[in-house]
């Protein structure tokens, strides 16, 4: 259909809010194709409408389009508005014991997390700890769960070695300094929390 292949063309051209428009069109004289509808997701994506965009990849994957890739996008759209059971049933499937793809592997973790499942968000982050091992964010996020999970030891023996070789990482200091006050060790907490105060004085 024209309007489906004007708002494809928009969107290499990165107008995007123009391709809303026209896909938009596309999907009301086409409302059962689902890559209109998945190319409506990308655009209302790329000017920040998560919700519409979200709206869009449901519809395309209830049309019966059906790929991974489409499956991790609405899985961490669904993540980012905290739609977290949306999330899990999108990302779950794709998280085997295969998977090394740390993005979905991190994702997954997430919504793992953010639905009190500390224990497999661990596994998961672990997993993914392997396949980047300085990965600051999933440094931080494994120090976090075993602060859940009341393990405050692996969490500084992972987060201390981390935030003394990253010491302008905002988020690993704050951890750092969390898990030692955890155990109520508190100069050992000091340098750490002298480090987040110099690095977000407003915090």
């Amino acid at each position: 259909h024209i309007h489906h292949q004007y708002g494809k063309a928009l969107i290499a051209e990165k107008n995007y809010l123009g391709a809303v428009d026209a896909l938009k069109r596309a999907s009301e004289v086409s409302p059962a194709d689902g890559t209109v509808w998945n190319d409506l997701g990308l655009a209302y994506q790329e000017i920040g409408d998560e919700s519409s965009a979200l709206n869009s990849l449901q519809r395309a994957q209830a049309s019966g389009l059906n790929s991974s890739s489409l499956s991790q996008r609405t899985g961490e759209l669904a993540l980012a508005l905290q739609e977290y059971e949306l999330a899990r049933a999108n990302l779950q499937p794709l998280v085997d014991d295969q998977t090394t793809d740390v993005e979905i592997l991190s994702a997954y973790g997430d919504v793992l997390e953010n639905t009190s499942d500390w224990q497999n968000a661990l596994k998961i982050y672990q997993r993914a700890i392997k396949i980047t091992p300085d990965n600051k964010s999933l440094l931080t996020k494994i120090g976090t769960c075993c602060l859940a999970l009341d393990d405050s030891k692996t969490a500084i023996e992972t987060l201390v070695p981390a935030a003394a070789k990253h010491t302008t990482d905002l988020e690993l200091q704050k951890a750092a300094s969390k898990a030692y006050m955890h155990s109520e060790m508190w100069s050992d907490a000091l340098p750490y929390l002298e480090r987040v105060i110099n690095l977000a004085p407003d915090d």
